[in-house]
């Protein structure tokens, strides 16, 4: 009774995924920010991803502008607080892991069936150089954090390696989420820094799963321009100044997500990286 009383008064919420370093620290940097819009009613899910180096206002330095992976300096707490002011949304919970986290997930899973779209090289946690090879095959999870991580071969950058993550973590969700496995991700998830409960984490997941399930994506744009920091003084950095309509856009999806069919929405290559396509119903 319950969990049918939880899913009915939280019809729609939103959860803050960081990719770090060490997710053993509770400062540094944050290279991979994203929030997940889940509508328990519609079992709808979009994953909007902000570029790294996103020009923002920084909370704990007088807020002035930073670069949004140098927010996370004063911990993850503030970086939360930089996104919700910036969307104008709630987060209610976070997940926060790092580059062993990530491998160590898809070991565990036996890899991750995926369609490599071109043949790319990329240095792992160790320094050392992993190369895949365009096509189907099964990755590892070394690779699938080369993956992640690779931004600097791509027309796109930084853009284009948000839209690889978030098509990694729809094939993961394709591929793993099922009432039958639900336990294994708990207890994958057992690793991660969250400030999700077992129970919260239980009914999300299981909410998800026993139903079919339409996830989107989206990443907000920018210009790049060279510009002073507040965690760096004197020395102008390379930032993304965010578009007032892509911000304005995602607000709109966000608030939105339970009303509109999100793959209607149509994908740009020539201007940056629009609505990343790939709508997954299992």
């Amino acid at each position: 009774m319950w969990r049918l009383f939880a899913v009915v008064a939280i019809i729609t919420q939103y959860f803050f995924i960081s990719g770090v370093d060490s997710a053993s620290s509770t400062t540094g940097r944050s290279d991979m920010n994203m929030v997940v819009g889940y509508n328990h009613n519609t079992n709808e899910v979009i994953l909007l991803s902000i570029p790294r180096d996103a020009y923002v206002k920084n909370p704990c330095i007088y807020n002035r502008y930073d670069k949004l992976t140098h927010t996370f300096n004063c911990g993850i707490d503030n970086t939360i607080r930089v996104i919700e002011n910036l969307l104008d949304i709630q987060i209610s919970n976070y997940a926060q892991f790092d580059f062993q986290d990530i491998i160590s997930c898809i070991d565990e899973l036996g890899g991750l069936p995926y369609d490599v779209p071109f043949d790319f090289k990329e240095y792992d946690e160790n320094h050392k150089l992993i190369y895949i090879k365009k096509g189907y095959q099964t990755l590892t999870g070394k690779e699938v954090l080369a993956l992640a991580r690779h931004r600097k071969g791509l027309l796109y950058g930084d853009y284009a390696r948000c839209a690889n993550t978030q098509d990694i973590i729809k094939v993961l969700i394709k591929e793993y989420l099922s009432i039958s496995s639900i336990s294994k991700l708990i207890k994958l998830a057992e690793n991660i820094r969250t400030d999700i409960e077992y129970d919260e984490l239980f009914n999300l997941l299981y909410d998800a799963a026993s139903k079919p399930l339409t996830i989107n994506s989206y990443v907000i744009q920018g210009t790049g321009r060279n510009k002073e920091t507040a965690s760096i003084i004197g020395i102008p950095l390379s930032v993304i100044v965010l578009e007032n309509n892509s911000v304005n856009k995602a607000k709109y999806l966000l608030e939105n997500i339970k009303e509109i069919d999100l793959s209607t929405l149509h994908y740009n290559i020539n201007f940056y990286l629009d609505t990343i396509p790939s709508t997954i119903k299992q």
